[in-house]
């Protein structure tokens, strides 16, 4: 049975007989969504998370889009500790995936619930003619990116900075910021089109929006030349708006449920409601939405790209491609080959998957262990899983591989500088993904490798090999 990731990680981290150190290695799968087959080793990039007793680091990729013809991801990893640090904190990196290169974005600590103006960090992009705007709702730092270049769009030296832009009002962007000058928060329309840097000149109001704090823009789209439908992120139903003379006014509202995703495109919105993808078609000479009609059945996981054309959900070992801007189901592709994984990205025309690879876990010793040691797997026989544990006396770059009674390597199980504790892998030959091809029954070879990385050291310092049986 397939497990999900957070399902894994939720269990592992609040189980208080889990190791001491548990690390959690994968991979970001690259899946074109046009065609018909997936292949789970494409690897796009790679994350790792680590849950221990006292603290966790927790990665994932927010976001992928390209841009003048680059692809960028984004990566959020998030620290917590059980004591001292009363809140997570966190770092957001932009990740060239031609180059590698990788520049600091956002960081800081997550807000308390109640003291900002946004609740979530995580990264928002959105398209303009000149590039992409990224935020991040909480951080003083808004950030243009254009043939790769990145500039903060933040009036900095006079204390403006940009939190979150929702989308497009009258050709212009609807912009959040924080004025530290007069410790609030105030609402542009900027001409990004045409402009990379905002000049806060056009202030907009807010009128009639039930609030508890202030307003919070989460997104908006315009229905004709002064209609706009709108959300915000303190309040659960959609919001039917008015714009004239620099306020925005609620003039109705939409109730669609738990409001997990909703778009609107081609005159027509989208939203999940009970599990499934919907659409309301908007009626212009009436100004309101007609009846929902289903469209797609939604599971757990879900994705919609930078521009929102288009929409991802996995279910029942399926991955569904639809688009929205043409109101049609793209692809449907088979995933049962693909296990262990948890949310899902896209970038048209691919489609990335978070997929867990293995899991290694050290218990701390009160003392430095006095000796190597390899230990026979268990179980064995085994099929299709079977854990393998180590010591390590000291530190050192260490090797865990597979191999056939050829010799011909199998797997890589690990390829890492470990410091000294016992360990423990898991090995399962349908879920691990640098397999170099299927096994058949038979007998296989596991070698431990340790190269001494302390000072006025190098070389081998310890290898073993045991035996191990796989009966299908």
């Amino acid at each position: 049975m397939k497990t999900l990731l957070s399902i894994v990680l939720f269990i592992l981290f609040f189980n208080t007989t889990f190791a001491q150190h548990k690390t959690y290695h994968g991979s970001l799968i690259k899946i074109n969504f046009h065609q018909s087959a997936v292949d789970t080793n494409n690897a796009a990039a790679e994350w790792e998370s680590v849950f221990a007793n006292e603290y966790s680091t927790d990665q994932f990729y927010e976001k992928v889009f390209t841009t003048n013809s680059t692809t960028y991801l984004i990566k959020k990893t998030s620290n917590s500790s059980r004591s001292g640090i009363p809140f997570p904190s966190y770092q957001t990196v932009l990740i060239n995936a031609n180059t590698n290169n990788e520049s600091i974005l956002f960081s800081g600590y997550y807000p308390e619930y109640g003291t900002g103006i946004y609740l979530s960090t995580d990264a928002k992009a959105i398209s303009t003619n000149k590039g992409i705007i990224l935020s991040n709702n909480y951080s003083l730092a808004g950030y243009h990116l254009s043939s790769y270049q990145l500039n903060n769009i933040g009036n900095t030296e006079n204390g403006i900075y940009v939190l979150h832009v929702a989308g497009k009002l009258n050709s212009k962007y609807l912009v959040v910021v924080k004025d530290m000058n007069e410790e609030d928060y105030k609402f542009y329309l900027e001409d990004f089109d045409n402009n990379i840097f905002p000049t806060f000149s056009e202030e907009i109001k807010f009128q009639n929006i039930p609030y508890t704090f202030s307003p919070a823009p989460e997104k908006i789209y315009q229905l004709t030349d002064s209609t706009s439908i709108m959300s915000f992120e303190w309040v659960s139903e959609l919001q039917i708006t008015k714009f004239a003379n620099t306020v925005i006014t609620k003039i109705d509202s939409l109730d669609i449920g738990a409001r997990y995703f909703w778009a609107y495109k081609s005159q027509k919105l989208f939203y999940i409601n009970d599990n499934y993808l919907v659409s309301k078609n908007f009626l212009e000479a009436e100004s309101k939405f007609d009846e929902p009609q289903t469209k797609l059945r939604v599971g757990a996981n879900t994705a919609v790209d930078v521009d929102e054309n288009y929409f991802a959900t996995i279910y029942s070992d399926s991955l569904f491609i639809y688009s929205l801007a043409e109101d049609s189901l793209i692809n449907k592709i088979d995933i049962s080959t693909l296990y262990n994984y948890s949310h899902l990205l896209i970038d048209p025309p691919y489609v990335y998957i978070h997929k867990l690879d293995k899991v290694t876990g050290v218990e701390e010793f009160a003392e430095v262990p006095t000796s190597f040691e390899l230990y026979q797997n268990y179980p064995n026989p085994f099929n299709p899983e079977t854990t393998i544990s180590y010591t390590l006396q000291v530190s050192g770059y260490t090797t865990l591989k597979v191999y056939d009674v050829l010799g011909r390597e199998v797997a890589a199980l690990v390829n890492e500088q470990q410091l000294p504790g016992k360990y423990s892998v898991q090995l399962n030959v349908e879920q691990i993904s640098n397999l170099r091809y299927s096994l058949s029954s038979g007998i296989y070879f596991y070698t431990l490798r340790v190269s001494d990385s302390s000072p006025g050291k190098s070389g081998l310092e310890f290898q073993g090999t045991r035996k191990m049986l796989l009966l299908k």
